[in-house]
């Protein structure tokens, strides 16, 4: 059984052999090897490793003469444990002492972004990935009631996952509320089940959706995180951090919308429940003469994945071509009057995955 020694080691309850050669050292008023395992019946080495032991602990001193006589066990815990327990306090000191002079700082920066929000400017441009990261961290930690969160596209990347998963985690043993919703596509990534299954677990729902959804995340509906685009509509690094309390009332009531209409994300099914809207959605957006690429792009998937649904239309439809495909679907009231797919919009080109959280 291991003993402490006095920094690293794990500390135990000393075991019968050791207390034995404790009594035998009080009983006699020194540690002497001969003594000790002659009452113990053991060696004089194992006497020794005994005597190893006692010392780690503080139980023993050199007297006079270089003998070992024992020590009261307060006085070895006092000289084991008191420069440790002088050093916690010390680095709790210093804790306390940043969050005190960071704290103070707190009611300037509030004043400065109400300030700016009365201004007419409650958006801020976060220009690089890292910023993001931080703010979005920093409006997790502070947020006391609810994270909604939407996300495009497939599944999201592990690195991406790993990094919001203990911030998520956090949240919920907090108390808070988390709602998010994926596209359909992202039931099919090992990568996000696993993390849907730990963040569900843990209080969190997940849905998810056929329907396109905008990038955002909503703290306590105070503070929004929405993507960054150019003048063209291409994504940029970063992202933009809403806190206007009428924008950030739309975006939660957009995202209390999709929310209606999604379904429950189960992370122990291995097959995807909805897969035939998205093959539904797959054949109205072919109808509209949309490219391979495009339609994967709108439906947040592979474009091999979105090929692989395409033949799978025209294998049920039992068609050769695209034409073929969409005048089967109409005779078979397929399509609808308006061919796209409900709530669908011209999307601006994406990047693959982005960064912030899940």
């Amino acid at each position: 059984m291991k003993l402490i020694t006095g920094k690293d080691e794990e500390s135990e309850r000393p075991d019968d052999s050791l207390l034995a050669a404790y009594r035998c050292c009080l009983d006699s008023g020194s540690f002497e090897a001969a003594t000790v395992a002659s009452v113990l019946q053991i060696t004089e080495a194992e006497a020794g490793d005994l005597a190893g032991r006692m010392e780690s602990l503080g139980l023993l001193t050199r007297g006079e003469d270089e003998i070992r006589e024992p020590v009261d066990p307060d006085v070895a815990d006092m000289a084991l444990n008191g420069p440790l327990e002088r050093e916690i306090l010390e680095r709790q000191m210093v804790v306390q002492r940043i969050r005190d002079e960071l704290k103070a700082l707190r009611p300037i920066y509030d004043q400065l972004r109400r300030d700016t929000t009365a201004a007419g400017a409650g958006f801020r441009e976060l220009t690089n990935t890292d910023e993001t990261v931080n703010e979005i961290a920093a409006s997790s930690r502070r947020c006391v009631r609810e994270v909604l969160s939407a996300q495009p596209g497939g599944g999201r990347g592990a690195s991406t996952l790993a990094d919001a998963l203990p911030r998520d985690l956090a949240a919920l043993e907090r108390g808070v509320g988390m709602r998010v919703i994926y596209q359909h596509t992202a039931r099919t990534s090992l990568a996000t089940r696993a993390y849907v299954s730990r963040i569900q677990d843990a209080g969190g729902v997940v849905r998810t959706t056929d329907d396109p959804v905008e990038r955002m995340v909503i703290f306590d509906r105070s503070v929004a995180f929405v993507s960054r685009y150019d003048d063209e509509g291409n994504r940029l690094p970063g992202g933009l951090r809403i806190s206007v309390p009428a924008c950030v009332c739309f975006l939660a009531a957009q995202f209390d919308k999709a929310w209606l209409t999604s379904v429950p994300f189960d992370s122990d099914t291995d097959v995807t429940p909805e897969m035939n809207d998205v093959r539904l959605d797959v054949l109205r957006l072919m109808a509209l003469g949309l490219k391979d690429e495009v339609i994967a792009r709108r439906l947040g998937m592979a474009t091999r994945t979105c090929r692989r649904h395409i033949a799978l239309v025209m294998q049920d439809l039992g068609v050769e071509s695209r034409f073929q495909a969409g005048v089967k679907a109409a005779l078979l009231g397929l399509l609808p009057d308006t061919v796209a797919p409900s709530g669908a919009t011209p999307e601006p080109r994406r990047a693959a995955d982005d960064p912030s959280p899940a």
